[in-house]
């Protein structure tokens, strides 16, 4: 019964139909194509990483850091039960700003344990007996930017549990499983093998003409522009090597194959060398001279082999100061260049990736865990520093010292430094306790301002009085004397 509904549910999902032209549709196989110019196949693409130099600069980069990514393991408990781990089917689905979120938001109600030592953890930095497990992150995200497809074998143990993850070259997948047939059809070195669907992790960048067909790259809207970058590389060896083609063609009237071949001795042996640069030479009868060479400054080669460089990084959508391309870049745009490159590079080809394993790989070990990886803080400096400035006194000593790399002040210890007047304040006093700044006096009412001045102004006015008396006394007491001794005379 079980088989049947399985065999119902397959033929619904994997149909084979017949499209109005009569032209078969077998569900997973390649569309066919009407072009008729030869077009760049999957195992010349493969091949290209290892001779088109941007085209490896581009794929190996982001492939190595997608293979350096740290993968964790979360487990929820529920919220009734603290021992019961429940499957947070929201979780595991949801995309990575919106999961850490969740994270955030299960933590209030829930238990989230970070789970340390997993088969699966094993699994993923083991990969398989000859690569790493970063390596074999590494082919998975290569054959997907050039290809658009990467095929990974689980091997399994005695037990049924994956202890090898096999990554496949496209190319070695000569079919896909179809309603009639639950399996992937290989060929190893010749020879045709059948993998069951369920040992066998897929990853598909789907074509959009034929989306049940095989996967389609970035690699391969670059399939132009990689010949063309290609063919100018290999035109520029050949000049070097001279393509069986002399720099000019001396030929003379009346010039018998004696005559000719004393000319050819006497303008080598005037003209060949270093030293004979720039000698003229004189002839007594009338010869032509043809020059056959070439400029590329009139070709614009060099031009061309940029423009093709800039269309490799911009169709990728990879930021130019990661490959060292800082010809009109400002300090900002370098600063925020790993910014760009985690936010809108890394994220999107790990939330995939990570996607595809928590589906196909995840529930080999347990469905209810959650697949989840760690990315390394990008430190925004300028941002930081204009935080700083604008709140200095929140920050200790030697987290300023640290900021430039210095080393910590160990004799003044970890202080705050307020910046009006240079207190220093224990760094086991609270960030709370510690003031913002000076306390300032409390403003004063009007009514109390005018009334200190007119008080003041009294006892000015008082004091000047007294001062005005004191002065006159003398003067005053000297004046009655003299009156006093006129009056005495006249009587």
């Amino acid at each position: 019964m079980l088989d049947s509904l399985r065999l119902k549910v397959a033929q619904t999902l994997l149909p084979k139909s017949v499209d109005n032209q009569g032209v078969q549709l077998t569900l997973m196989s390649p569309t066919v194509s009407t072009t008729t110019y030869p077009r760049l196949g999957t195992s010349e693409l493969l091949a290209a990483y290892s001779k088109m130099p941007w085209l490896r600069a581009l794929t190996n980069k982001v492939g190595k850091s997608v293979g350096s990514t740290h993968w964790t393991l979360l487990s929820v408990n529920g919220s009734s039960s603290k021992q019961e781990i429940i499957r947070p089917f929201k979780l595991q689905r949801a995309p990575h700003d919106l999961r850490k979120s969740l994270i955030t938001k299960y933590e209030k109600t829930h238990r989230i344990n970070e789970i340390e030592d997993h088969p699966l953890l094993k699994l993923i930095s083991k990969g398989n007996s000859i690569f790493p497990g970063q390596t074999v992150f590494q082919l998975i995200q290569t054959y997907i930017d050039l290809v658009g497809e990467a095929f990974v074998i689980k091997e399994r143990n005695i037990l049924g549990t994956p202890v090898n993850l096999w990554p496949l070259p496209s190319d070695w997948i000569k079919s896909f499983p179809t309603s009639d047939n639950f399996t992937y059809e290989l060929s190893l070195g010749g020879v045709r093998v059948d993998v069951p669907m369920s040992e066998v992790i897929a990853f598909i960048d789907p074509d959009p003409k034929n989306p049940y067909g095989r996967g389609t790259g970035i690699a391969w809207s670059l399939g132009d522009e990689l010949e063309t970058d290609e063919y100018a590389a290999k035109h520029l060896k050949n000049f070097f090597l001279n393509s069986a083609r002399p720099d000019m063609i001396i030929s003379g009237d009346n010039l018998g194959i004696s005559d000719t071949k004393r000319l050819e001795e006497r303008w080598l042996e005037k003209h060949k060398g270093f030293w004979n640069r720039f000698k003229p030479h004189f002839l007594s009868r009338k010869v032509d001279i043809h020059e056959l060479g070439q400029s590329f400054e009139n070709m614009q080669m060099v031009e061309i082999r940029k423009h093709e460089r800039d269309m490799f990084i911009q169709v990728y959508g990879f930021p130019p100061e990661k490959f060292g391309i800082v010809g009109e870049s400002k300090r900002s745009t370098i600063a925020a260049a790993d910014l760009f490159w985690q936010k809108d590079v890394l994220t999107p080809r790990l939330e995939y990736i990570r996607m595809v394993l928590q589906e196909k790989l995840v529930p080999d070990f347990d469905d209810r865990i959650v697949l989840d990886y760690e990315l390394p803080e990008v430190q925004d400096d300028e941002h930081r520093l204009n935080v700083m400035k604008s709140a200095p006194w929140a920050f200790k000593r030697n987290e300023w010292r640290g900021f430039i790399g210095a080393d910590e002040d160990k004799e003044r210890g970890d202080v705050y430094v307020q910046q009006l007047n240079q207190n220093e304040v224990p760094a086991n006093v609270s960030i709370d306790e510690v003031p913002s700044a000076p306390p300032k006096s409390e403003p004063i009412p009007d009514d109390t301002i005018n009334n200190n001045a007119i008080e003041d102004l009294k006892a000015l006015s008082e004091q000047t009085m007294q001062d005005a008396i004191t002065d006159k006394v003398p003067e005053m007491i000297g004046e009655v004397k003299r009156q006093l001794l006129l009056e005495r005379n006249n009587t």
